[in-house]
């Protein structure tokens, strides 16, 4: 039996589906949102993080950008070739970035990007002097 908000929206479960399917299958949804999960918090909500060195940091990312990966190559036919994930200097805050690169069946390439902003404060005080003075550290992301 469909609710009131089935009967408002007049559109079937297939065609939600449909819409759905596209929606998910669009640029990294998924990365988008756990590049901004504080990974450290997940355990407790109370405790704040303490500040990570840039390597540290890139490494509690790359941990769930592994995960990302693997389903996204069962869920959509691709196979991951390589990728990136940047961490820039933005004055008070952390500008991360990534790029995945995959190919499916045919051959085809598929790039996938994201981004996002983290507070400054997430990186220990040496890290923040060198990323100051870098301006953006570059990892490579291989496959899991």
């Amino acid at each position: 039996m469909a609710d009131e908000k089935d009967k408002a929206d007049n559109t079937s479960w297939p065609e939600r589906r449909e819409r759905a399917a596209k929606v998910w299958s669009g640029l990294g949804q998924g990365l988008a949102k756990l590049l901004t999960t504080d990974l450290s918090e997940l355990g407790n909500p109370f405790r704040k993080a303490s500040p990570k060195s840039t390597e540290e940091f890139a490494q509690e990312f790359a941990k769930g950008i592994d995960g990302y990966i693997l389903e996204k190559e069962r869920s959509a036919k691709l196979t991951f070739v390589s990728g990136t994930l940047k961490m820039a200097w933005g004055g008070d805050k952390l500008l991360m970035s990534t790029e995945l690169y995959y190919q499916d069946s045919e051959g085809k390439w598929q790039k996938e990007e994201s981004s996002t902003e983290r507070p400054a404060e997430e990186l220990t005080e040496e890290s923040r002097k060198t990323l100051e003075e870098q301006k953006e550290i570059t990892y490579p992301i291989e496959h899991p």
